[in-house]
């Protein structure tokens, strides 16, 4: 059974510890669900507190070619735990909703941050060489003296790694010491993997680079000046690629002030949109036939955490703020400004309509 291309996964992490999971589909949540309250007396490597958690989607791309499936798609969830000094990975296979564990990356030690995502590679339609496609899980993480460090594994063992690079090392053009990373894979036809990969350096800058599963890097760039333009100091970043359409690549930030903010990148023209606030919406007032557009902002609070993920419907933006709520924002189209109706909305009380309790962290694929 594969993952539904219409539904997203919403994984996050309380002020109490527990990793919490909920599913969006169009117009719908699915409750809350404790992942591992049921398992946690059994198994003692969960029998501490979850930190941090990266989630990503592992799903089959076969470039058109008519061969079966290579791996069960499942979610994939990394997370920190208190007892534990190395992350621990869980499937989520889609076709029983199971969560199994799939055990831990021992090149990642003592990291307060992590980010992964999938990435597939695919046989060309249009010829070339022929192989079977080919699907990696790409993982970032802050090393002990800053450093941002990346390495890729099978989707199906992530404890069995490629090259373990550290990307200023390698590129030989150190950018300062890293604080959070982010990544969003591609799917391209070529064996080789490769994903986006962003960090944000201890004074708050933004940098990005290409990571490839052979462990090649391209050198780090100021996404700011790229493009995106000064938003400031940035506090967290997440990162998305459209699945469909043009691939539009989505910058999320959290900014010093606790803004949210939202730019795009076209990946074949290169162009960029600027820094957004999303917590403005478009509105227009139709009267008289007066059309009178205008923009309204909304406070939501300050926020702490950010995450992306697309899906068939579009973007989501997932927000958690200082106070612990989770905050979700749907934008079905390339547009970077809410329009009426596409505010944030809290998830426990508008979506699920439930109490979770207070949340530190999030992760969404």
């Amino acid at each position: 059974m594969p993952e539904d291309p219409a539904a997203l996964h919403v994984v996050g992490v309380t002020g109490t510890g527990r990793l919490i999971h909920t599913t969006r589909t169009p117009g719908a949540w699915t409750p809350f669900v404790d992942v591992f309250g049921p398992a946690a007396a059994d198994q003692p490597q969960l029998q501490g507190n979850v930190t941090e958690v990266a989630a990503a989607r592992a799903v089959n791309l076969l470039g058109g070619a008519p061969a079966a499936p290579v791996f069960p798609e499942a979610l994939i969830v990394a997370v920190l735990v208190s007892t534990q000094p190395r992350p621990l990975f869980f499937y989520r296979y889609a076709d029983t909703g199971q969560w199994l564990p799939m055990g831990t990356v021992n090149a990642i030690a003592g990291t307060r941050r992590l980010a992964i995502t999938c990435a597939n590679g695919y046989p060309s339609v249009f010829g070339g060489p022929m192989f079977d496609p080919v699907a990696r899980l790409h993982l970032a993480w802050i090393g002990a003296a800053g450093q941002l460090i990346v390495t890729s594994s099978p989707v199906v063992a992530p404890g069995v790694t490629g090259p373990v690079v550290d990307v200023e090392d390698s590129s030989g053009i150190t950018r300062g010491a890293f604080r959070v990373p982010a990544l969003a894979g591609f799917a391209a036809s070529d064996q080789v993997t490769s994903a986006k990969l962003s960090g944000i350096t201890a004074d708050g800058h933004l940098y990005e680079s290409i990571v490839k599963s052979d462990g090649g890097v391209e050198v780090l760039q100021d996404v700011e000046t790229a493009g995106a333009g000064n938003a400031g100091e940035l506090v967290d970043i997440a990162l998305a690629v459209a699945t469909r359409g043009d691939g539009l690549e989505y910058y999320g930030a959290v900014t010093g002030d606790r803004r949210v903010l939202l730019a795009t990148r076209h990946p074949v023209t290169g162009t960029w949109t600027t820094w957004r606030n999303l917590e403005e919406a478009d509105f227009a007032i139709i009267g008289n036939g007066v059309f009178i557009p205008y923009r309204d902002i909304f406070d939501f609070g300050t926020f702490e955490r950010l995450a992306l993920a697309t899906t068939t419907e579009g973007l989501h933006v997932l927000g958690v703020s200082s106070n612990g709520h989770l905050f979700h924002q749907l934008q079905p189209s390339s547009v970077t400004h809410p329009s009426r109706g596409q505010e944030f909305r809290d998830v426990e009380t508008i979506g699920v309509g439930a109490d979770a309790g207070e949340f530190v962290a999030i992760a969404a694929a």
